[in-house]
């Protein structure tokens, strides 16, 4: 089993975790409460305890998709990893972006379970922290695979993935100066993430990574604007169990989803452009 994968995200939430305990971030505007969600408080008797039921569940679908891809990116069976001398190095560090982003999902699950349950200003720091954290290294993972041909992917592969990763981890800074930081940061690395995708399908595309892109935007915008509607729903959407803001954590499991299965896609693809079979 290589452990590397997991040294690496462990070394990237501690990080996270120690910039956190510093105490700079504690006047950071987060949502915390149940009053922050349309969803009610049911209280579980067995364990003693209140909890928005299906928001506390929905968390357990980033657990399964990031163990799936996980464990699909590890897989030494699979016949996309069985490949040339020259395409070895690119395959391998192919493998541990994948490995590394399938438990960036699982680690994710903890960490949004967390602050669903426990509301502490500490979780939500770290739940807004990460998540641009995550969209970085699908960034980083998709650039190297199109760095031979993608214009941005040879100017984000021009400089080293942990210089990469730090000016990442400085973009949440922005919260520091503007309320509105948060916001900010995300919706730059959201948007250089889907420009580096769009660029990627014209250049190697085809019709399956053109329909894992869609799909991967549809539920983006979908998480972006029921996360937004949660609250303004609530007033004339009935079902406790079909809130905005579950209906967004659905949609962006789904992002999650098929974010991997663009990437895996094209990585497929440059290799068959880039490095055609002898006839």
């Amino acid at each position: 089993m290589n452990i590397v994968p997991l040294q690496l995200v462990t070394f990237i939430l501690v990080l996270h975790i120690m910039a956190i305990s510093t105490g700079l971030f504690d006047d950071v505007k987060t949502e915390l409460g149940f009053d922050e969600y349309a969803e009610r408080k049911q209280y579980i008797e067995w364990l003693g305890v209140e909890l928005m039921v299906f928001n506390t569940i929905v968390n357990y679908g980033y657990a399964f998709v990031g163990g799936y891809w996980h464990g699909y990116f590890s897989d030494p069976a699979q016949p996309r990893h069985t490949l040339s001398l020259v395409q070895a190095s690119k395959a391998s560090t192919f493998r541990l972006f994948g490995e590394m982003y399938g438990l960036f999902v699982v680690m994710y699950f903890g960490v949004q379970f967390y602050r669903v349950v426990f509301h502490t200003q500490a979780s939500a720091i770290l739940d807004q922290w990460i998540t641009p954290t995550i969209f970085c290294h699908v960034i980083l993972w998709l650039s190297g695979v199109t760095a031979e041909k993608s214009p941005m992917a040879k100017i984000i592969r021009g400089h080293d993935p942990g210089f990469v990763y730090l000016v990442s981890f400085a973009g949440y800074l922005l919260t520091l100066v503007s309320s509105y930081g948060f916001e900010v940061d995300l919706g730059l690395h959201i948007l250089i993430g889907f420009y580096l995708g769009w660029e990627s399908q014209s250049i190697y595309g085809d019709h399956r990574s053109k329909w894992s892109l869609i799909k991967c935007a549809v539920c983006c915008v979908g998480f972006v604007v029921l996360k937004l509607l949660d609250i303004p729903l609530k007033d004339i959407w009935t079902p406790n169990c079909l809130s905005g803001h579950f209906l967004s954590k659905l949609c962006d499991i789904g992002q999650v989803y098929y974010a991997a299965e663009f990437v895996d896609r094209i990585f497929e693809l440059t290799n068959e452009k880039d490095h055609p079979k002898h006839k």
